[in-house]
Protein backbone atom coordinates (compact mmCIF):
# COMPACT_ATOMS: atom_id res chain seq x y z
CA UNK A 1 0.00 0.00 0.00
CA UNK A 2 2.80 2.40 0.89
CA UNK A 3 4.50 1.72 -2.46
CA UNK A 4 1.46 3.36 -4.07
CA UNK A 5 0.53 6.08 -1.57
CA UNK A 6 3.78 8.07 -1.70
CA UNK A 7 4.05 8.19 -5.51
CA UNK A 8 0.31 8.93 -5.74
CA UNK A 9 0.60 11.93 -3.41
CA UNK A 10 3.71 13.27 -5.12
CA UNK A 11 2.25 12.92 -8.61
CA UNK A 12 -1.05 14.45 -7.54
CA UNK A 13 0.68 17.44 -5.97
CA UNK A 14 2.88 18.00 -9.02
CA UNK A 15 -0.02 17.50 -11.45
CA UNK A 16 -2.20 19.94 -9.49
CA UNK A 17 0.41 22.68 -9.83
CA UNK A 18 1.05 21.97 -13.53
CA UNK A 19 -2.67 21.68 -14.35
CA UNK A 20 -3.40 24.93 -12.52
CA UNK A 21 -0.77 26.76 -14.55
CA UNK A 22 -1.94 25.28 -17.85
CA UNK A 23 -5.61 25.94 -17.17
CA UNK A 24 -4.93 29.48 -16.01
CA UNK A 25 -3.05 30.26 -19.22
CA UNK A 26 -5.54 28.53 -21.55
CA UNK A 27 -8.72 29.95 -20.03
CA UNK A 28 -7.31 33.07 -18.41
CA UNK A 29 -9.21 32.16 -15.24
CA UNK A 30 -7.86 32.10 -11.72
CA UNK A 31 -9.14 31.62 -8.19
CA UNK A 32 -11.81 29.28 -6.91
CA UNK A 33 -13.65 28.79 -10.20
CA UNK A 34 -11.33 26.19 -11.73
CA UNK A 35 -9.98 24.46 -8.62
CA UNK A 36 -12.35 21.46 -8.76
CA UNK A 37 -11.41 20.88 -12.40
CA UNK A 38 -7.70 21.17 -11.64
CA UNK A 39 -8.13 18.86 -8.65
CA UNK A 40 -9.89 16.27 -10.80
CA UNK A 41 -7.18 16.52 -13.46
CA UNK A 42 -4.47 16.03 -10.82
CA UNK A 43 -6.27 13.08 -9.27
CA UNK A 44 -6.81 11.42 -12.63
CA UNK A 45 -3.14 11.87 -13.51
CA UNK A 46 -2.07 10.30 -10.23
CA UNK A 47 -4.47 7.37 -10.65
CA UNK A 48 -3.31 6.69 -14.21
CA UNK A 49 0.34 6.70 -13.11
CA UNK A 50 -0.14 4.50 -10.03
CA UNK A 51 -2.92 2.17 -11.24
CA UNK A 52 -0.50 -0.69 -12.03
CA UNK A 53 0.59 -0.63 -8.37
CA UNK A 54 -3.07 -0.91 -7.35
CA UNK A 55 -3.55 -3.90 -9.64
CA UNK A 56 -0.50 -5.63 -8.17
CA UNK A 57 -1.65 -4.86 -4.61
CA UNK A 58 -5.10 -6.30 -5.34
CA UNK A 59 -3.60 -9.44 -6.86
CA UNK A 60 -1.37 -9.99 -3.84
CA UNK A 61 -4.14 -9.31 -1.31
CA UNK A 62 -6.84 -11.42 -2.93
CA UNK A 63 -4.86 -14.60 -3.53
CA UNK A 64 -6.76 -17.67 -2.39
CA UNK A 65 -5.35 -19.25 0.75
CA UNK A 66 -3.22 -22.19 -0.29
CA UNK A 67 -3.17 -21.05 -3.93
CA UNK A 68 -0.43 -18.44 -3.93
CA UNK A 69 0.34 -17.40 -7.47
CA UNK A 70 2.66 -14.55 -6.56
CA UNK A 71 5.60 -14.49 -4.19
CA UNK A 72 5.91 -10.71 -4.03
CA UNK A 73 5.57 -7.44 -5.89
CA UNK A 74 8.27 -8.21 -8.47
CA UNK A 75 6.90 -11.70 -9.14
CA UNK A 76 3.35 -10.37 -9.46
CA UNK A 77 4.50 -7.72 -11.95
CA UNK A 78 6.45 -10.24 -14.04
CA UNK A 79 3.66 -12.83 -13.99
CA UNK A 80 0.92 -10.38 -14.93
CA UNK A 81 3.08 -8.81 -17.64
CA UNK A 82 4.10 -12.11 -19.21
CA UNK A 83 0.90 -14.14 -18.82
CA UNK A 84 -1.91 -11.61 -19.05
CA UNK A 85 -0.99 -9.38 -21.97
CA UNK A 86 1.80 -6.95 -21.14
CA UNK A 87 1.26 -3.33 -20.10
CA UNK A 88 -2.48 -3.19 -20.99
CA UNK A 89 -3.14 -5.88 -18.40
CA UNK A 90 -2.18 -3.40 -15.66
CA UNK A 91 -4.88 -0.98 -16.77
CA UNK A 92 -7.93 -3.27 -16.85
CA UNK A 93 -10.70 -1.46 -15.00
CA UNK A 94 -9.07 1.97 -15.24
CA UNK A 95 -11.97 3.72 -17.00
CA UNK A 96 -14.62 2.78 -14.39
CA UNK A 97 -12.15 3.77 -11.66
CA UNK A 98 -11.60 7.19 -13.23
CA UNK A 99 -15.32 7.74 -13.71
CA UNK A 100 -16.03 6.83 -10.11
CA UNK A 101 -13.25 8.78 -8.48
CA UNK A 102 -13.05 11.98 -10.51
CA UNK A 103 -15.86 13.99 -8.86
CA UNK A 104 -14.73 13.01 -5.37
CA UNK A 105 -11.02 13.63 -5.88
CA UNK A 106 -11.67 16.93 -7.66
CA UNK A 107 -13.60 18.21 -4.67
CA UNK A 108 -11.20 16.70 -2.12
CA UNK A 109 -8.01 17.86 -3.83
CA UNK A 110 -8.96 21.47 -4.36
CA UNK A 111 -10.13 21.93 -0.79
CA UNK A 112 -7.04 20.39 0.79
CA UNK A 113 -4.21 21.65 -1.41
CA UNK A 114 -2.37 24.75 -0.33
CA UNK A 115 -2.36 27.25 -3.19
Amino acid sequence: MMARIFPYGAIQFMAFDKSKKILSKQLDVSGHIHRPVVGAMAGMTAVICTYPLDVIRACLVYQMKGHHHYTGIRNAFQTIYLKEGGIPSFYKGLIPTLIGMTPDVGEHTHTHTVL
